[in-house]
C-alpha cells in the first residue's frame, strides 16, 4: 500500500494516506497500521526498517518519571532525620537511603541511554 511518511532524521514522524509537503513516498506492507509505522520503523536507505528503539525510549521514560514520583512520595523522610524525629539507625531511614541510592544510579543510567 502507498503511504507517505515525514521524517526527522531518520525517524518516521507523520504517515498519511496523501502526498503532503516534504513527504516520501513509502511502499507499506498492507494490514500494517500507521501507528505500528510510526512506532516500530525507522526509513533507512530508501526502506522501512523495523526498530524497537521507539519503544525502549518510552519504556525508559515511563521508567524515569516512575522515579521521579517515587522521589516526590519520599523525600520527606529526609526531614524526619533532620528534626531529629528519627534516629540514623531507623530501620526506615536506612531503608530510605539504599532505595534512594540504586534508584539515582538508575536514574542517571537512563538519563545517560537517553541522551
Amino acid at each position: 500500500m502507498k503511504k507517505f511518511i515525514k521524517l526527522n532524521g531518520k525517524q518516521i514522524i507523520e504517515v498519511r494516506p496523501e502526498q503532503f509537503p516534504d513527504s516520501i513516498e513509502v511502499e507499506i506492507p498492507d494490514g500494517m497500521h500507521d501507528l505500528d509505522v510510526l512506532r516500530k520503523h525507522h526509513y533507512q536507505n530508501g526502506k522501512l526498517v523495523e526498530t524497537d528503539e521507539i519503544i525502549n525510549k518510552a519504556k525508559l521514560k515511563e521508567e524515569y518519571f516512575d522515579i521521579r514520583a517515587w522521589f516526590t512520595q519520599n523525600d520527606w523522610k529526609v526531614n524526619k532525620v533532620f528534626i531529629g524525629e528519627w534516629e540514623a539507625t531507623d530501620p526506615r531511614w536506612v531503608e530510605y537511603k539504599e532505595q534512594r541510592a540504586a534508584k539515582r544510579a538508575r536514574l542517571d543510567e537512563i538519563k545517560a541511554l537517553l541522551g
